[in-house]
């Protein structure tokens, strides 16, 4: 049953990075969108063809065709989600910034853990945290990549300059 505005809210399988140049440490990194304009379209025909077509056929497999005919996608916006090479999060104190406590990154997934995780930060900020969880969140842990098809490997730049014409 949609929501009372009529607006039906999904994440989808449609996954892209922005992949800079980080002057500070000189390493190429994927970073999120710091002007709103490129990471969300108020309107159909402003929405890259790429990712209209993607939204489209994940709307398609989750309803149907046949019902998936009668919905139409009006806007889009893309959410950024931090992950790490081994899909794990930081959470942890900074081992050079005194006071400085981290928690972030993960994986794709992460966002479902989020009315659990706050128990572990708040046992990493009482030192309570398990030796275990203490070494699979710490910052300076060996990153091991870990194999997941769902890390994306498309660059923004490929599909951004693509629209759907106009109607």
């Amino acid at each position: 049953m949609p929501p009372v505005d009529g607006l039906l809210k999904f994440i989808s399988d449609v996954s892209i990075k922005n992949t800079v140049l980080h002057p500070a440490s000189g390493q190429y990194i994927s970073m999120p969108f710091t002007d709103k304009m490129k990471s969300q379209w108020t309107s159909p025909e402003d929405i890259p063809r790429k990712l209209r077509e993607e939204l489209d056929s994940v709307i398609k497999n989750i309803y149907g065709k046949k019902e998936a005919d009668d919905l139409k996608t009006t806007t889009m916006r893309l959410c950024w989600d931090g992950i790490t090479a081994d899909d794990n999060w930081f959470i942890c104190p900074h081992p050079r910034c005194k006071n400085l406590f981290i928690a972030t990154a993960g994986s794709f997934h992460g966002w479902k853990f989020l009315p659990i995780v706050g128990k572990y930060v708040v046992q990493m900020l009482r030192g309570t945290l398990s030796e275990e969880m203490a070494q699979r969140w710490s910052w300076d842990r060996p990153l091991h990549p870990y194999p997941n098809p769902d890390r994306p490997d498309r660059e923004w730049w490929d599909i951004k300059a693509e629209r759907v014409s106009r109607l």
